[in-house]
């Protein structure tokens, strides 16, 4: 959506144009005593206005750059000092080089490229990873409207742990409780099954949830849709 113009501004520029193209134009060809030439001017200033709408939005938002970034953090053992894997994905709307920094300390490294964008054997290379206090990802001549990934390994800091306390019942179905003793507030969390998960109320810190989920690993389930998208949507 950051890429595409606000709501407000279409209609400002739809309201202009159905002023050009409606009672402005026909004033004009009305002075002029031209009036016949409605059927060329309507069509001409609607190519003009579309031309004009397109231009307005690359002006304003055809240069922003998008990066989605989704991270991993365990929070498993009692060390203060967590595991975590952080993908990122740059989305290109010119084509050149582009740089990522990490505020931090880790250690960036490539994952499967694929698809639109990527560079084919024997040519340039894709990225080009710094390490150190400060790692940086360069993306090469990334395509126009393409998106491009790599990931990063790195430590963060997160006090107390989600403990839990979870069994099979004579039922067959998972129950119990998790609780979030870290000082952060957990959003949509889930419990996952196997193929199965419940979704649990958010969870601010030193709050307690309850379970209750039929595990479920179905192997004849063929489905291209992965358990994040049905948990979370795409």
């Amino acid at each position: 959506s950051p890429a595409l113009p606000t709501v407000v501004l279409c209609g400002i520029l739809a309201g202009l144009y159905v002023l050009i193209l409606g009672p402005l134009s026909f004033v004009v060809l009305r002075r002029l005593r031209r009036r016949g030439l409605l059927w060329l001017t309507i069509p001409v200033g609607a190519v003009l206005c579309t031309g004009a709408t397109f231009g307005v939005a690359s002006a304003l938002k055809g240069n922003t750059i998008l990066v989605n970034t989704i991270a991993i953090v365990r929070l498993d053992g009692p060390s203060s000092a967590r595991q975590a894997q952080l993908y990122m994905g740059l989305f290109a709307p010119l084509r050149g080089d582009y740089r990522l920094t990490f505020n931090g300390s880790g250690y960036p490294e490539s994952i499967p490229a694929s698809g639109y964008g990527s560079s084919a054997a024997g040519g340039p290379p894709l990225n080009l990873f710094q390490e150190g206090p400060s790692p940086g990802i360069q993306f090469l001549h990334i395509n126009m409207w393409s998106i491009r990934g790599a990931g990063l390994s790195a430590t963060v800091t997160v006090h107390g742990s989600v403990d839990s306390s979870l069994h099979i019942n004579a039922a067959g179905r998972l129950v119990g409780w998790v609780r979030n003793r870290t000082g952060l507030t957990l959003i949509r969390p889930s419990v996952i099954a196997g193929r199965s998960f419940v979704g649990l109320r958010t969870m601010p810190p030193g709050t307690t949830a309850a379970v209750n989920i039929s595990p479920n690993v179905n192997v004849y389930n063929n489905s291209r849709q992965s358990i994040w998208d049905r948990m979370f949507g795409q």
